[in-house]
């Protein structure tokens, strides 16, 4: 009973999808300034989409799975035979299949839940390039998504009924053959959260398959979990900028002249060692390269405010360290061979190779 309620309160908010006397986006009385306008207006036009009866667009209100669906299938000229239950929405998924843009196990329970971005992303990317891996990455290199700042791509966040419209209007461009700019803070952030790292994106070498680790004596285990390369004067508008917030300059060093390279560490100590030492102690660079010390404040170091760590004592330390290397050195290994030198970490007693 719960379900037909759904069903049936979703196909009533499905009227606003398509189908009703259009309102001109210029008379949406809630889209004035708003973002989307241009987009909004495009998408009422074409006749995918349409406001309420009461003036208004509701562009910052989720949108449902199924409306997601019957608005991307209708964009795109699919032609259906409407359902005439409660499953109103089955033959749009049906269309959408069989031209291969979602898959024959897509979910369609709970269509009345709200999109998230993460399968919006998948079912743009399949409606744009049926070849696609249908990954947020694929979205992201091909225009049709961007993050919401810094680079941020909100993966669980709803689908608004703007960012719908926004991201059909980029399928169909992409359908017609167009190319799209890319977020490349955004495409960042979706290669750290797919492989750990951005490196191979900046310095042009391939990282290794991450994490990687490494052992000093009998009883401490140092494992690098993400790699983050970062523009000091990028702040906020990057992934993991945040991590510059409240950092302690190093007077001799002009950070805007670096690149820095963040890890995510955790380091494991069993008790069974003797002597207090700083965590830097069991991480630093092995390649020959002029570097810094990069420190963040001390809620992200690994051990805070303690100034080292007891190799005695059972305990685990996680968070970020950093170091800089001179922009100008990476310039002229650029210029030579077209790429960075490999970066080699000393991790413990272990020399490892992040990335070559």
């Amino acid at each position: 009973m719960k379900k037909i309620m759904i069903a049936v309160a979703t196909a009533a908010a499905l009227l606003v999808v398509a189908g009703n006397e259009s309102l001109a986006a210029k008379d949406f009385t809630d889209t004035v300034n708003h973002w989307s306008q241009p987009s909004i207006r495009t998408a009422v036009d074409t006749g995918y989409v349409d406001g309420y009866p009461d003036g208004t667009f509701k562009p910052d209100g989720a949108v449902t799975r199924a409306e997601f669906i019957k608005m991307v299938a209708t964009a795109i000229g699919k032609k259906v035979t409407p359902e005439q239950s409660n499953l109103w929405y089955l033959p749009y998924v049906k269309a959408l299949q069989d031209d291969g843009i979602l898959s024959e196990t897509f979910y369609s329970d709970d269509m009345a839940y709200p999109m998230v971005r993460s399968e919006m992303a998948m079912v743009a990317t399949k409606a744009a390039d049926t070849k696609s891996a249908a990954a947020m990455e694929d979205a992201v290199k091909l225009g049709l998504i961007g993050g919401v700042g810094g680079g941020e791509l909100d993966e669980k966040g709803n689908t608004t009924r703007a960012q719908a419209v926004t991201i059909i209007e980029r399928i169909l461009s992409k359908r017609a053959g167009k190319e799209l700019p890319v977020d490349e803070a955004a495409l960042d952030m979706a290669t750290i959260n797919k492989i750990g790292t951005n490196i191979e994106r900046v310095w042009k070498i391939k990282p290794v398959a991450l994490p990687v680790e490494g052992h000093w004596g009998n009883g401490v285990t140092i494992k690098v979990n993400k790699v983050v390369m970062l523009e000091y004067n990028k702040g906020a508008d990057q992934p993991y900028g945040y991590l510059f917030d409240g950092y302690n300059p190093n007077s001799r060093m002009d950070l805007t002249k670096f690149v820095t390279i963040a890890f995510q560490i955790d380091i494991v100590v069993d008790g069974t060692d003797n002597g207090v030492y700083a965590y830097r102690d069991f991480f630093k660079p092995d390649t020959l390269v002029e570097y810094g010390n990069v420190n963040f404040r001390a809620n992200l170091n690994p051990t805070g405010n303690v100034a080292g760590l007891d190799t005695g004592k059972p305990g685990t330390y996680s968070g970020w360290t950093g170091y800089a290397v001179a922009k100008s050195i990476k310039q002229a290994q650029f210029a030579d061979r077209g790429k960075s030198q490999p970066l080699i970490m000393t991790i413990g007693n272990n020399s490892v190779t992040i990335a070559e």
